[in-house]
């Protein structure tokens, strides 16, 4: 809402003020609210083999395009695309600013919010068998990890072993 602003000059020394008092509205307005880092660290899944993309996350500002302008950007580069959620086609760095056109539309009023998407593909990996059959406790040598990303390995449900190029379980 408007808010009316009286402004006088005062002689500083003798305090007199002014016989013109001048006033004007000012309105301020709210920047958009937008967040999308709440998607930082999304993965876009890549088929190994074929390159194609197996499956790619959305990120959504949850805004109606009626009401903002978006501008996506993926590594400082400019997108086409200026629709209030993005499908990823690739990694990177995603920025997407934010104009208000609804509340603000001579001043603008914009916000930017920021997103990585990481690429990851299926994973192939050799599994070496390091104990005999039936004993109490078993161990598991991975090796030969191929593929794209950060990987874990578990077996039958157990603990959770980060890949280090080759993890024993």
């Amino acid at each position: 809402s408007p808010q009316t602003i009286y402004a006088e000059v005062v002689n500083t020394d003798n305090e007199c003020p002014s016989s013109t008092q001048v006033t004007f509205e000012i309105t301020v307005n709210p920047l958009p609210l937008v967040d999308i880092s709440n998607m930082d660290g999304s993965v876009i899944c890549i088929d190994r083999e074929t390159g194609e993309i197996v499956s790619a996350p959305t990120l959504d500002t949850g805004l109606n395009a009626n009401d903002y302008e978006f501008e996506w950007f993926l590594d400082g580069d400019e997108l086409a695309f200026t629709g209030s959620a993005l499908t990823v086609e690739e990694p990177g760095l995603y920025e997407v600013i934010v104009v208000d056109i609804s509340t603000s539309t001579q001043t603008e009023c914009e916000r930017s919010s920021f997103a990585e998407v990481i690429e990851s593909s299926g994973v192939e990996f050799d599994v070496n068998v390091l104990s005999a059959a039936f004993d109490g406790s078993h161990s598991l040598e991975i090796t030969n990890i191929q593929g794209n990303g950060e990987f874990e390995f578990s077996v039958d449900g157990g603990p959770w072993v980060a890949q280090d190029g080759q993890s024993s379980l």
